[in-house]
């Protein structure tokens, strides 16, 4: 009886262990602030916390000097850049411009939401954290890759694309979007409890006996 309790406890113990080592919590940013496009927010940086997660957005627009820092845009559509075509979105060729996100961790992309974006745009999603360029690319996302529902065009990564430092790009001159949320998991692992650790060595003694 005693063997068989034990070896109960084991099963237990084991399968516990195993579902409590890693959490992965879905966590979504969420970048609409309710304003209109004539009142958008401008900012060097938009920092935000979520689920324990710090996230820093900054932006970027490419001029005959190179990339030069911009204003992010913030408005209820979500982010963009301000320059360009518009001072509210996401600008493609010509007026190059880009958001960057910057994790104070690394996290599992999820998915990811756009307005404003239209049947002949194109979002470029970049690994910023690659150790070499050509390891980068995460996903060139087009209307079709999308569900629309009510303006708003979700994508859902098919990949798991770990990443502190995510970029979206407009490169072509026909690009035009925000960026409304990104939901990511949390990657931190989880640290036993002891009393987790006492059941994992319940858990060895009954496998052994």
């Amino acid at each position: 009886m005693m063997i068989k309790t034990l070896a109960q406890a084991s099963i237990f113990a084991t399968s516990l262990f195993g579902a409590t080592a890693v959490l992965a919590t879905p966590i979504t940013f969420d970048f609409s602030n309710g304003a209109t496009a004539s009142n958008a927010s401008y900012l060097t940086t938009l920092e935000m916390s979520e689920g324990g997660i710090d996230l820093d957005v900054t932006a970027y627009k490419n001029t005959m000097l190179g990339w030069r820092s911009a204003y992010v845009a913030q408005w209820d559509s979500g982010l963009g850049v301000s320059g360009g075509a518009s001072n509210t979105q996401v600008d493609g060729q010509y007026r190059d411009e880009a958001l960057v996100f910057d994790f104070s961790q690394d996290v599992t992309l999820q998915s990811i939401s756009f307005m404003l974006f239209d049947s002949n745009d194109q979002a470029l999603v970049l690994d910023l954290d690659a150790d070499r360029f050509w390891d980068a690319y995460i996903a060139d996302i087009s209307k079709g890759d999308m569900n629309t529902v009510d303006g708003v065009s979700s994508f859902t990564f098919s990949e798991n694309f770990v990443t502190s430092l995510m970029g979206i790009l407009a490169l072509d001159s026909t690009d035009n979007f925000t960026v409304l949320s990104l939901t990511v998991d949390n990657q931190r692992a989880s640290v036993p409890e002891p009393s987790m650790i006492a059941l994992l060595g319940i858990g060895l003694i009954g496998l052994g006996l």
